[in-house]
């Protein structure tokens, strides 16, 4: 839901009157209570010809779910992703960007909005499942980041048989700008890490179970941040306004431990999250500046600790995160550079995850985030982090079942979470009949 206040011209003959207002709402329900709501943004300054707000987007607080939906020809899709947005507090999106491969292969792109009758539907990404002239191949494994910096804009980047390739969608929204084969590379290291750029570029190879992640900038000119494990075990990363862009890439040492290739790792904030080989779990605060890298990597995990898969949110300062070991329990802490790693044990209630089970994360407001994940008994479960009481074996799963009616996910099938607004989270799974299903809470 969104709200747009108006600010007209006075009618003592002032006809541009300047204001600069802040504002809290609530909401009147039907059962005649008010109910307060959260606010992406609430303050506003007209001036001159600024009478009118952009549309402020606003969640009501019940703290409850909606029953979940099923999305309308959801392609039942072999591999699917949601894109990652910008923390509420930067941009509004009235939607999600949803890529899907279908089960002949072809790669889709929707963009899920929240009106459906504005839905423009889907658009063909790919042409086929091995790829077709200067296309990634998806017949065979892939590694795939998708982001967007503002609305109405998305980047993808896929890394397919150790080639990194990039696209977006026209102002249309088809994919007739066709793909980019972005290469790796760095230019030479002076003092310090410093770039040479008047030697020759070094060009970076990728293996072929090289990940790939991407977020939004964190730079005052926008653009997106995209990082890859190279094959020479290290991270690289930039930042990029299109596709096109062919510029120099940011080396980021890796240290004290081998980097597990085919592994999915997490950037957030200034955060980078990665397995090593012996499956424990390493982070790094990574310098966004354009000097060659060389982080402090800390180990997260203590030696009997083998993680599975793990999400992480970038909240307070601090990293939040949630880890499924290899024997299928469940463990979170607080990441905070420097301090004792203290791990709490949020098992399921009476069932384990699988492993290789995803796990997914989302920020509804600047001291808390959700975390999800699947049992082994296929229903989808929730955990709540918040900065008053961060982690602790008290902390409960719950269902995720309005009124009582849950999902049977499919087991290995995918979960994300995205906040578009203050105080909400949405919810997308696939359930065992290959659907695509959601749901959502404020």
């Amino acid at each position: 839901m969104t709200i747009t206040i108006n600010h007209p011209a006075s009618s003592d003959g002032d006809d541009d009157p300047h204001w600069k207002m802040s504002f809290t709402m609530k909401a009147l329900m039907g059962d005649r209570t008010l109910r307060l709501c959260s606010l992406s943004f609430s303050s506003f300054e007209f001036e001159d010809e600024r009478r009118t707000t952009p549309r402020y987007p606003f969640s009501i607080v019940v703290h409850e779910w909606r029953p979940w939906e099923a999305i309308s020809d959801h392609k039942s899709p072999t591999f699917w992703m949601i894109a990652r947005q910008p923390d509420v507090t930067r941009a509004y999106f009235d939607y999600n960007d949803l890529l899907a491969v279908d089960l002949a292969g072809r790669l889709w792109h929707r963009r899920l909005i929240s009106c459906a009758a504005n839905e423009k539907g889907w658009f063909a990404v790919t042409q086929g499942r091995g790829g077709g002239a200067g296309e990634p191949d998806l017949s065979k494994t892939f590694f795939a980041a998708a982001v967007s910096a503002q609305p109405a804009t998305l980047y993808l980047a896929i890394q397919s048989q150790g080639a990194l390739f990039a696209s977006q969608p026209s102002p249309t929204g088809d994919w007739t700008e066709g793909w980019k084969h972005v290469n790796v590379w760095v230019y030479p290291d002076l003092i310090f890490g410093i770039p040479n750029t008047s030697g020759a570029p070094i060009p970076v190879p990728l293996s072929a179970s090289s990940t790939v992640a991407g977020m939004p900038s964190s730079s005052p000119f926008g653009g997106v941040e995209i990082t890859v494990l190279a094959a020479d075990g290290h991270f690289y990363s930039r930042t990029t306004q299109q596709p096109t862009d062919p510029g120099p890439w940011l080396r980021i040492d890796v240290s004290r431990f081998t980097a597990l290739f085919g592994a999915e790792f997490v950037v957030t904030g200034d955060f980078l999250l990665t397995l090593a080989s012996d499956r424990s779990l390493w982070a790094a605060v990574v310098d966004h500046s354009d000097n060659h890298a060389s982080p402090a990597w800390e180990r997260l995990t203590p030696d009997d600790f083998s993680v599975s898969r793990f999400t992480a949110t970038n909240r307070q300062g601090g990293c939040q995160i949630v880890a499924s070991t290899t024997a299928g329990t469940i463990r979170a802490a607080t990441y905070r550079p420097g301090s004792p790693v203290n791990w709490a044990k949020i098992d399921l209630r009476n069932v384990l995850v699988m492993p290789g089970s995803p796990l997914a994360s989302g920020a509804p407001a600047a001291d808390q985030a959700k975390f999800f994940a699947i049992g082994a008994d296929g229903k989808l479960y929730s955990i709540d982090w918040d900065s008053k009481a961060d982690w602790t074996a008290e902390k409960a799963w719950l269902e995720v079942a309005a009124d009582g009616k849950g999902i049977e996910s499919r087991l290995g099938g995918g979960i994300a979470a995205v906040s578009r607004v203050s105080g909400q989270v949405e919810v997308i799974a696939q359930n065992k009949e290959n659907a695509l299903v959601k749901a959502w809470w404020s």
